[in-house]
């Protein structure tokens, strides 16, 4: 009898990818046993020790003697999947189902399952189905089989998605793998963004002369945590010095899997130290510059007698998510959470993430605040593959939802660890062309559209095609590319049947930004915007004076970076005749000046007159109506007048206006007026249009803007429209006394202004 020291490698069945050690005993051939039976018992006690090489090495010697030996050909099967060999696994499986179908006749369920792992969807499809057909027609005969029939309906959905995606497996702009010394020829994954993109902590099963060879059939050694950073331009990777004392923080058993705070002052990771090689997350600090010995955290995340591994944190750093195999869950290993009410470590009792978790195994969360996501690897949901990297967008809210991120992040293979930083991203894939067995993948994520779409499995059902009319206004510095429009309503012409014109009231939720207005807009059949409204901060908008037609309601979204979908929904939505006892009426045009969205002075006083009318009439509502003269490319001008709403727009939001008061148009060029000078003519249409619907009576203005006719002075406008000129260049914002002609000006509104020949009054 040879005793050595042997690995578990990873604790694979529960997907641990943590080394683990322990020291057994195996013997040399089988004939120290005295029959079979005990050679399958030994074998058997190996296998459920997860110590599948030595059990698979009992196995074959049974099999040399009964080569069709059912137990021992389906143990090899298993034995060699949880070994993520899955070529061989496929080959031992079709042999059980081949010679042995009746007393194994599950094997076909994991032929089907090895047939996906390996890409051979058309294959798994077909013997999914049978297996399906199999499980109907004799259901008591797999009543106690684990449910396969049932997962074999997921994987079969999983087939179909990966037949979808198959041209796009494996292939991605900048996702790679990364090179030596980071990925080696032994297990490498659980990378950990440290002090920026370009550095990371891993998870290695590399030997090296400090972490020498345990098992000599896999030659692997325990897992430990290695740091590493991109240089030379950052094209090579290098380890960090140790000068902090992070390597002292792995033990001889197996370490890794974890996570830093924000400030890279506390290293939460997994550490399989305990005598009955179960796993349990510890704690190392950085004090005075040095990493201290590590802690266990208390009894409510490790509970004796079971794993608890693979830490993650959340923003706030109050909730801590892992993944754990006690007594519960939903399945062999689950995430589950914890909470804490101060920066104590003191945790309270775990809760099961149910939404996230199946019969089957997940592993490695990881959690993104910037849009609220949990990121995990799972093998029971719709999957390409065997583990693959999912998202469950809208975590702790009742809408929560598995998405698969889809290829290239998900392969055939497995797919796990996925994290994501400023720029870049990461995961571990044991895909095929790779380095070793696990490898490092990373992948540039700038946020922007294209690369978020690579992230989704499927598009947004609600998605319509971009239609960029008028950008909503936004107070941060996000790029306009990050938002797309999504239509989340119809408004159908029949449901006011007896009237030209409708008012639109509804509200609008995202999940994700409760308190942030949405821009919605209304789509005729032509697909033109005929309106642009944006919501309150409850969600409400509303639309008055529409013309009654029937259109579509998109929302302005912005996208998760994550996913390129959003969480916007339409709650409510409510159309009904416009009050014929109401009025509508022209407000002061808002002049600009050629190429400009710049306001120009006597602008923003009307604006500040307005916003004072709004403020006190709450049922009012103004159309912002934004043009330009004709000069210049057409693109130009769309853009200009775009601009020019959208200044206007926010100089009222800025004065108090409530959101939904506004609703806007951007005309472009308009042609409207008929004046013998051109310099007239073009001032006129560098103007924003302002309309009051839903008045209870005609607005009386008391200043309106005109245009200075040649040869004006302040003298003549000051004794015509009864105004000091102190007041003139009050209401006008002047600081200088040039009158220009065909300028703008504020001045008393009188009822013949019309016949003024000082001004050129352009109003009703």
């Amino acid at each position: 009898m040879i005793c050595f020291s042997t690995t578990y490698l990873f604790n694979l069945q529960k997907l641990n990818l943590i080394i683990g050690l322990t020291f057994i005993c195996t013997f040399a051939n089988a004939q120290h046993y005295k029959n079979d039976e005990h050679v399958i018992a030994k074998a058997d006690e190996y296998f459920n020790k997860e110590n599948y090489s030595t059990a698979i090495e009992l196995y074959h010697d049974i099999l040399k003697d009964d080569s069709l030996n059912t137990h021992a050909m389906f143990q090899v099967a298993e034995a060699k999947r949880k070994l993520r060999n899955y070529e061989e696994a496929e080959q031992w499986y079709e042999k059980v189902h081949k010679y042995k179908p009746k007393e194994q006749p599950t094997a076909l369920y994991y032929v089907a399952l090895m047939q996906k792992t390996n890409g051979k969807y058309l294959n798994a499809l077909a013997n999914f189905e049978q297996f399906i057909k199999n499980v109907e027609a004799n259901p008591e005969k797999f009543k106690k089989r684990d449910n396969l029939g049932s997962q074999a309906k997921i994987e079969k959905r999983g087939c179909y998605l990966a037949l979808e995606q198959k041209p796009a497996l494996g292939i991605a702009k900048s996702f790679k793998i990364e090179t030596q010394p980071l990925n080696t020829e032994y297990n490498d994954y659980a990378p950990v963004i440290y002090q920026n993109d370009n550095s990371l902590i891993i998870t290695s099963g590399r030997v090296t002369k400090n972490n020498k060879t345990i098992d000599p059939i896999l030659k692997e050694a325990t897992s430990d945590n290695y740091r590493f950073i991109k240089v030379s331009d950052l094209t090579i990777w290098k380890e960090l010095p140790d000068v902090d004392g992070f390597s002292n923080i792995n033990t001889k058993y197996g370490d890794g899997a974890g996570v830093l705070n924000k400030n890279n002052t506390k290293f939460y990771f997994t550490s399989c130290q305990n005598p009955d090689g179960s796993c349990s997350i510890y704690l190392s600090e950085l004090k005075k510059g040095k990493w201290q010995k590590p802690r266990p955290l208390n009894e409510n995340i490790n509970k004796s007698g079971f794993d608890s591994k693979q830490p993650c944190l959340n923003d706030q750093e109050n909730t801590l998510f892992f993944v754990s195999n006690r007594k519960g869950g939903v399945g062999a290993n689950d995430i589950w959470y914890a909470t804490q009410k101060d920066s104590s470590d003191s945790w309270s009792v775990a809760k099961n993430l149910t939404t996230a978790n199946t019969p089957l195994n997940e592993n490695s969360p990881f959690y993104y605040p910037l849009d609220t996501v949990l990121f995990f690897a799972s093998e029971g949901h719709e999957s390409l593959g065997g583990l693959d990297v999912m998202l469950l967008n809208g975590v702790f809210t009742s809408k929560e939802k598995v998405v698969n991120l889809g290829a290239p992040f998900n392969s055939s293979a497995d797919d796990c660890y996925f994290t994501i930083g400023e720029q870049k991203g990461y995961l571990s894939s044991n895909r095929a062309g790779g380095i070793g067995k696990f490898d490092i993948y990373s992948f540039n994520y700038t946020g922007d559209v294209e690369i978020a779409k690579e992230l989704t499995l499927k598009p947004n059902e609600q998605q319509a095609p971009t239609t960029r009319y008028f950008d909503s206004p936004k107070s941060d510095s996000t790029s306009k590319s990050d938002y797309e429009n999504i239509n989340i309503g119809v408004i159908n012409k029949r449901d006011n049947p007896n009237s030209t014109k409708i008012d639109i009231k509804g509200s609008i939720k995202d999940a994700n930004s409760p308190q942030k207005p949405v821009t919605v807009k209304l789509v005729d059949q032509k697909n033109k915007i005929n309106k642009v409204a944006t919501s309150d901060n409850n969600g409400d908008f509303r639309m008055d004076q529409v013309e009654n037609n029937n259109y579509v309601l998109q929302a302005e979204a912005k996208l998760n970076k994550t996913t390129g979908r959003t969480n916007i929904k339409l709650q409510s939505l409510t159309t009904y005749p416009v009050n014929k006892n109401n009025v509508s009426s022209e407000f002061e045009n808002i002049f600009f000046d050629f190429g400009k969205s710049e306001l120009r002075p006597e602008a923003k006083q009307s604006i500040v007159t307005l916003a004072d009318f709004l403020k006190n009439n709450t049922q009012a509502q103004v159309e912002i109506m934004a043009c330009t003269d004709t000069i210049g490319a057409d693109e130009f001008n769309i853009k200009l007048s775009k601009l020019r709403g959208e200044t206007v727009y926010n100089c009222l939001v800025e004065n108090g206006v409530d959101r939904k008061s506004l609703i806007i148009h951007a005309l472009g060029e308009a042609t409207e007026g008929t004046f013998n000078d051109p310099k007239l003519y073009t001032q006129f249409n560098r103007r924003v249009l302002l309309n009051i619907n839903n008045l209870k009576k005609h607005y009386q203005p008391a200043y309106v803007t005109c245009l200075v006719n040649p040869g004006t002075t302040f003298y003549s406008l000051s004794k015509e429209f009864n105004m000091s000129i102190d007041e003139i260049f009050e209401v006008n914002g002047l600081t200088n006394d040039n009158l220009f002609a065909f300028k703008p000006l504020r001045v008393k509104y009188t009822p013949n202004i019309k016949t003024s020949s000082l001004v050129i009054y352009l109003g009703e």
